[in-house]
């Protein structure tokens, strides 16, 4: 029974510590969760914030539970453990995003085996660099001279590097290893720069002999810290080393380019004292023999302060009275035709005088009198074309049925009779009762309302339209375009008396302004075109106004030494004797003279906003007296035409696009091709001739003057390549042509054919008989080309 009971006691005891341990695994398992509860998967994301390390059962913390279930931890630990610290390294750079985002909010615990490799690497890669970077700088207590920055300036830089790269690394910047170091080592290197800002104004004066001679400098200075233009601009001391160095010198061209040379190092006081003192250095050297000669002065007009602050003052030291004896005595009684005005282009002080001053005979205010004396100012116009052109103009009215006045009789009239028709339906009884009686009712009024309100807009517009209209009446008539080549001539006497040197310097100038109008004349006020004819051609007012406006002149031009030495210098002894030579001048009496030479007449074009094409500076108009036709430019200098334009003329002139005119002479041709060559006396841009096969239909352009329309482009294609007799002498000697569809009109002819920019052919006839559409030929450009090749050949 006791053996019984007592293995019924052990059955019990040991059944009980079964069942313990059955009531601990719930625990146990508890514990083992809490860590992926709080920290998350840590083999995937690491920790997501664990207040404090857990006491876990079995001797174990949250933070080595997690370590030991992270294969990143154990592995690291591992290489670690075997003292694999060059692997452990590698190991941990390529998975420092991980052990960072682990790590670096401090609240898992990092292992120990962290500590073990960053001491390792600190020891090893940084800590040297470090203190021997942190010595070196501990020695410098003051910036060197010059030539002892280079070597501070290497010295801060290898401490920056190694401060850089230790902070830089990762497992250092986990584990917080050498950080008191690296503080050290960066309270030294802001010492330094502090220390090299400090002393930046020594710096600038160490400087300045390189500003001054070469007019830059080093910017680089000791590390980060730069010399900067600013530097200069602020530091008193080099400005003033500055000026006192300009000041030195004793030629003004040397004067002006070194201050300009160092505009950048001064401030605007500075910058005002140099100009100040090149005024002073320009008075000295003029008056260096007591007296400013006309050399001098011409010299002078050219000269400026290098920063034009004192330009007055410069200008104030010479005298110039300025007379002009025309505007005195001739120009209020139309012996002019117009003024002659000088522009002011030189740094002198023109003071202007009156005759007064050559009464009183008293010139000792000035150092030098300028007069100027106009002798011709005459406009002349030459009329190159004159041409009818044939317009209308309003004469009278007359009434004429208006045929709206017919379509609104015909509206009224069709819906009075709708309107009719429903008042008899209306009336007409139907078969029907009780509410269909009502409804009927209330559909005829409707309808008789719709038709009463047509009625009524019919009867308001037939009542607004008149039964006649008043239409204008026009008489044809024809006003005169007529191209003027407009022409201003003047002579200028000057002189230029030297008061002190008692001399007289004469000169003479002539001055000629020319311009081009193409005129409309004897336009009717009613003609509906007179707005248009006035924006596309000038009127008489126009010139005239152009022949009354002054033409300037520099006076650069007269003080400039090759106007003094052309001068003719006569004594100066007293103003009665040189009033005395004025009296000899002529003048040529007023009105302009007319010259009338036969031509052809011209047509301008009305201008737009438009976009011209660029082919336009190649193509030229061609006018002789009997023709107006087209050219391009095949060399720079040469123009190629056809023959019938030119035909019996040796010169031409020619219209370029922009409107200017030249003119050329004709230097060859061939009849049977009917092409001409003219040497131009203004170059061009020439286009190039196309050779190689053609495809039929492909599209093409002209570019000419068709019927005076100038520069048109009309567009068609290539229809075909054939040969045939010339279309100006009946030789069998056949002709290419490229026929084309392209519209081509009198005006057109000597013009390019273009096939996109290169020219397949010279535009020169059309058939033009019953019957014919859209038969125009050009000369081909395999003919252009032997023509120009035997051309060039001779």
């Amino acid at each position: 029974m006791r053996l019984l009971a007592g293995i019924s006691a052990a059955g019990s005891v040991e059944k009980r510590g079964r069942l313990t341990k059955l009531r601990r695994l719930p625990k146990l398992a508890a514990a083992l969760c809490i860590p992926f509860v709080l920290s998350g998967c840590v083999t995937m994301q690491g920790p997501t914030g664990i207040a404090k390390d857990l006491t876990l059962p079995f001797g174990l913390t949250t933070g080595g539970l997690t370590d030991m279930l992270s294969p990143q931890v154990r592995e690291f630990k591992s290489l670690v453990g075997a003292s694999k610290l060059a692997e452990a390294d590698d190991y941990f750079n390529r998975n420092a995003d991980y052990f960072e985002a682990r790590y670096k909010d401090g609240l898992t615990p990092l292992p120990p085996e962290f500590a073990v490799l960053s001491e390792h690497v600190w020891k090893t890669r940084y800590q040297d660099k470090v203190l021997q970077a942190t010595t070196a700088l501990k020695a410098v207590t003051a910036i060197p001279e010059r030539a002892g920055w280079p070597v501070l300036s290497a010295q801060v830089k290898a401490a920056s590097i190694a401060s850089a790269t230790s902070s830089e690394d990762r497992l250092l910047r986990l584990a917080k290893q050498g950080v008191p170091q690296r503080e050290l080592l960066n309270s030294e290197l802001a010492r330094i720069q502090a220390m090299a800002r400090q002393e930046k104004p020594s710096a600038v004066l160490a400087l300045s002999d390189d500003v001054l001679s070469t007019g830059s400098h080093q910017l680089s200075y000791v590390g980060d810290v730069n010399i900067e233009y600013a530097d200069f601009v602020g530091s008193e001391p080099f400005q003033q080393l500055v000026v006192a160095r300009l000041n030195s010198l004793t030629r003004l061209e040397d004067y002006q380019s070194r201050a300009k040379n160092l505009s950048e190092y001064l401030n605007p006081r500075s910058k005002e004292a140099v100009d100040r003192a090149y005024v002073e250095l320009a008075r000295r050297q003029l008056y260096a023999d007591g007296r400013i000669t006309l050399e001098e002065v011409g010299a002078l007009s050219s000269a400026k302060p290098p920063f034009g602050t004192s330009a007055e003052a410069l200008r104030s030291l010479v005298k110039i009275g300025y007379v002009d004896l025309t505007s005195a005595s001739f120009k209020n009684r139309n012996v002019f035709d117009f003024e002659v005005a000088f522009n002011r282009d030189i740094e002198l002080a023109f003071q202007p005088a009156t005759e007064a001053i050559f009464t009183a005979s008293n010139l000792s205010q000035y150092d030098f009198v300028f007069v100027t004396d106009l002798t011709m100012a005459k406009v002349s116009r030459e009329f190159k074309s004159k041409s009818e052109v044939k317009s209308r103009f309003q004469s009278d009215t007359r009434q004429t049925p208006n045929p709206d006045y017919v379509g609104a009789m015909t509206r009224y009239q069709t819906a009075m009779a709708q309107y009719q028709r429903a008042q008899i339906s209306s009336a007409i009884p139907k078969a029907c009762q009780g509410w269909g009686c009502a409804l009927q009712g209330l559909a005829d009024g409707l309808e008789n309302a719709s038709a009463r309100s047509q009625v009524e807009q019919a009867s308001n517009s037939l009542a607004s339209t008149p039964q006649t209209l008043t239409v204008p009446v026009y008489a044809e008539y024809a006003y005169q375009a007529v191209d003027i080549n407009a022409q201003k001539t003047a002579q200028v006497n000057y002189y230029v008396i030297d008061v002190k040197a008692g001399r007289t310097l004469k000169n003479n100038f002539t001055v000629n302004d020319q311009e081009t109008f193409n005129v409309a004349y004897n336009v009717h006020e009613k003609d509906p075109q007179s707005s248009s004819i006035s924006r596309n051609l000038k009127n008489e007012k126009e010139v005239s106004d152009w022949e009354k406006r002054p033409v300037s002149v520099s006076l650069s031009s007269l003080f400039s030494p090759a106007g003094l030495k052309s001068a003719t210098q006569e004594p100066f002894k007293n103003v009665q004797a040189f009033l005395q030579t004025l009296n000899t001048r002529t003048f040529a009496a007023a009105g302009p003279t007319y010259t009338t030479t036969a031509t052809t007449p011209t047509s301008s074009t009305a201008s737009a906003q438009t976009i011209a094409d660029e082919r336009f500076d190649s193509v030229v108009i061609v006018r002789n007296s009997k023709a107006t036709g087209t050219g391009f430019y095949v060399t720079p200098d040469l123009i190629l035409t056809a023959f019938h334009v030119v035909d019996g003329n040796s010169l031409v002139e020619l219209t370029f696009h922009d409107g200017t005119k030249s003119y050329g002479r004709v230097v060859d041709h061939d009849i049977r091709l009917d092409l001409a060559l003219v040497r131009a006396q203004t170059a061009g841009k020439p286009l190039k001739i196309h050779q190689g096969p053609l495809r039929l239909g492909e599209t093409v352009e002209a570019i000419g003057h068709p019927k005076g329309y100038e520069f048109t482009i009309t567009r068609g294609v290539i229809s075909a390549v054939r040969k045939q007799r010339s279309a100006t002498i009946a030789s069998e000697n056949l002709v290419e042509f490229i026929q084309t569809d392209t519209p081509i009109s009198p005006g057109n002819s000597g013009g390019p054919l273009l096939l996109k920019d290169v020219v397949i052919g010279v535009n020169d006839w059309i058939r033009v008989d019953k019957g014919s559409q859209n038969l125009n030929f050009s000369v081909s450009f395999n003919e252009i080309r032997s023509y120009l090749d035997r051309f060039q050949g001779r």
